[in-house]
């Protein structure tokens, strides 16, 4: 082989490898978009940042809405309510709330569509300590509620005292900001407060005491819990943005199953104020698959809606708030944005 034979060999061999590391670099690039092309979004979420909103930190520390081009921002809840005025309104991309207060908020005129379901059987609850000697639903008349207003609990709790016989003018209302509804409870300034059982009760637990629980649906009220929600216009300007989003986040819900501890350590790593109670939040996820699927949803994929669950939800809705009486179940949600299967 001549010597210039020799050098165009090896001039077209480093040409190749150029255009090979050109064509992985091209790859990368389309796979994930470059921060300044990223869809800025954001999410509210219903509460102040706990064990079950890990699944979405955890889609974010790993890259997923990045991966999906968007760049995310999670704020912190104050309540349903408020965050389906937010949403509704424009402020928020997305939101994580209570599908009824989702529902009477639509009912306002809130342009608002339930995209997918996280806690599809609600935990809700009437939450107590033992020592308070509240037993039945009418042990609550004279004792004092630790109120938050905005807060499904509360919201549900008309219907549950309606359906129990409870007489709420008997009842002392104690307003209490959300981050100290449990303070409250344990130091005995509040007899009752309304919450998740499955998130307060360990909390109790650890304390040294010990909870006693009415569980709302233990007494005829079944709904749809917390569910991820947009507007309408978002649905009809930016579905690319939505699919993307409810992808994410998918993958976020079930990576986290496989692993609560590092769904946790998610959390944690963007919400330092609750690491000190890492396992007792990793215990909670554990118990996050007891919700995820209402016996409508058993079988169907992550966040996916059935639609008799939305039609009970509508029903506890309208018994809330007669202007729910015009809305109709095919209004209300859709799957048709959740990763094909």
């Amino acid at each position: 082989m001549s010597m210039s034979g020799s050098t165009a060999r090896r001039g077209l061999v480093r040409v190749l490898v150029m255009l090979g590391l050109a064509v992985v670099s091209l790859a990368a690039h389309a796979q994930s978009p470059s921060i300044a092309t990223r869809q800025d979004v954001s999410l509210r979420l219903d509460w102040i940042p706990t064990w079950y909103h890990s699944v979405f930190y955890l889609a974010l520390n790993r890259g997923y809405y990045s991966d999906a081009g968007l760049n995310l921002t999670i704020g912190q809840g104050k309540g349903s309510t408020a965050t389906a005025q937010v949403v509704g309104s424009g402020s928020e991309t997305f939101g994580l709330m209570d599908m009824s207060t989702m529902m009477l908020a639509i009912s306002n005129g809130a342009p608002l569509v339930a995209l997918g379901g996280l806690i599809q059987r609600s935990p809700e609850a009437v939450i107590s300590l033992s020592s308070a000697n509240i037993k039945a639903p009418k042990d609550l008349e004279g004792k004092r509620w630790g109120f938050t207003a905005g807060s499904s609990g509360e919201t549900i709790f008309k219907l549950f005292a309606a359906k129990t016989g409870v007489d709420e003018s008997k009842l002392g209302r104690i307003t209490v900001d959300a981050g100290a509804k449990l303070t409250f409870l344990l130091s005995d300034r509040v007899d009752f407060i309304t919450d998740w059982a499955v998130s307060v009760n360990p909390l109790i637990t650890a304390q040294g005491k010990t909870p006693a629980n009415l569980v709302y649906a233990d007494f005829g009220v079944h709904f749809n819990a917390s569910s991820l929600a947009t507007t309408k216009s978002m649905l009809a300007g930016k579905p690319e943005v939505v699919r993307g989003f409810l992808a994410a986040t998918v993958k976020g819900i079930e990576e986290a199953m496989k692993d609560p501890p590092a769904a946790i350590d998610a959390l944690i790593a963007n919400q330092s104020a609750v690491a000190g109670n890492r396992d007792l939040m990793i215990g909670q996820m554990k118990q996050l698959a007891n919700f995820l699927h209402s016996d409508g949803s058993k079988g169907k994929p992550t966040l996916w809606l059935a639609p008799e669950d939305v039609a009970s939800t509508l029903e506890v809705a309208k018994r809330l708030r007669s202007t729910a009486e015009t809305l109709k179940v095919s209004d209300l949600f859709t799957n048709e944005f959740l990763p094909k299967q």
